[in-house]
């Protein structure tokens, strides 16, 4: 432990002669200015941990109902009105009708499929009843010919309807597909 904190000062002190300044001496001003920085942006507290809660547990139904291939299920995780989209335009859909039809066709496609959600960033929206998200996942498909693994991030508006949270917009992009 020794050796790599003595290790990371070099590293400091070496890129510090490289910038000019002395980093390793201020490291601590510029993580707690990075801290007030942040907190500036994303207010501490600024989303009720309630709220919180209810937003990953909507991310979780998400994930089982589209592994369970349960059309009602994810239907019941959004808004009358959302939107779902991949970033590379593949899929689209505005409205629960439309919706619906694209899970349909889409859905039976797969033997298996499993959606793994890992971090989750969630940021005040325009008013309490809408929040913002940024969900890193990653997705294990097998159409037949092998499991794929993608590696996948959501851009999700959340709004708050009937007393629940539900995706307003959600949107996927699959980091490394072919």
């Amino acid at each position: 432990m020794t050796n790599f904190l003595m290790n990371q000062r070099s590293n400091m002190i070496a890129y510090s002669d490289i910038r000019g300044d002395d980093a390793s001496l201020d490291w601590k001003k510029r993580s707690q200015q990075h801290a007030r920085t942040a907190g500036e942006i994303m207010p501490e507290n600024s989303i009720p941990l309630e709220d919180r809660a209810a937003i990953w547990d909507l991310i979780a139904r998400y994930s089982f109902a589209i592994d369970s291939r349960d059309v009602e299920a994810v239907l019941a995780c959004y808004t009358d009105e959302a939107e779902f989209r991949s970033a590379d335009g593949a899929m689209h859909a505005q409205g629960k009708a439309a919706l619906r039809a694209m899970l349909t066709q889409e859905l039976p496609r797969a033997k298996f499929q499993n959606h793994v959600m890992h971090h989750n960033l969630t940021t005040p929206g325009v008013c309490k009843d809408s929040a913002n998200g940024l969900v890193s996942a990653h997705v294990e498909l097998d159409y037949g010919s092998g499991m794929q693994i993608f590696s996948a991030r959501y851009e999700d508006l959340y709004a708050r309807s009937s007393g629940e949270w539900r995706f307003q917009r959600r949107q996927i992009t699959f980091l490394n597909a072919p």
